[in-house]
């Protein structure tokens, strides 16, 4: 079982990235993930972050993740897209004992003209994988594009 979303930002993928890895900052823009606590204000990896998220419906939870992969936009290699990658993983009592299982993935990619692809999915395993309020995740992985989205197109 799995959510996932994606959207064009039309700005470059340097600033999408910057706004993504800086978790000092989403309190400021983003509805779904509203507080992070972590060793640093951007992501890096090895780093354990706790998460709390806010539902569309109200209410909310905390998660512990840590970031098990980052790959920032590189230098252009000639006739292809800069792509970027941002990869946690759920590290909850629960997945401790194989019961849920989560890893979630963000990635960008270069587009014509000057755009960045914005796509993010993360899939649940485990005995109680059912339980995790999917509809939710999605809607909350749907506000969280459309406030990047916001947020960098108007430069702030």
């Amino acid at each position: 079982m799995s959510a996932h979303y994606e959207v064009v930002i039309e700005a470059p993928i340097e600033d999408v990235w910057d706004t993504l890895v800086d978790l000092s900052r989403y309190p400021d823009w983003n509805p779904f993930v509203v507080r992070v606590e972590a060793p640093s204000s951007h992501a890096r990896v090895g780093d354990s972050m706790t998460f709390t998220v806010r539902w569309g419906t109200g209410g909310g939870a905390t998660s512990v993740e840590v970031t098990t992969e980052m790959t920032p936009p590189a230098g252009r290699t000639t006739g292809e897209r800069r792509r970027a990658k941002w990869v946690y993983a759920f590290r909850g009592p629960l997945n401790r004992f194989n019961l849920v299982r989560g890893s979630r993935v963000q990635e960008l990619e270069e587009r014509s003209g000057g755009a960045t692809l914005y796509k993010t999915h993360e899939s649940f395993g485990g005995l109680l994988a059912r339980f995790v309020p999917l509809a939710k995740v999605q809607d909350g992985f749907e506000r969280q594009a459309k406030a990047l989205k916001t947020r960098v197109e108007s430069g702030a």
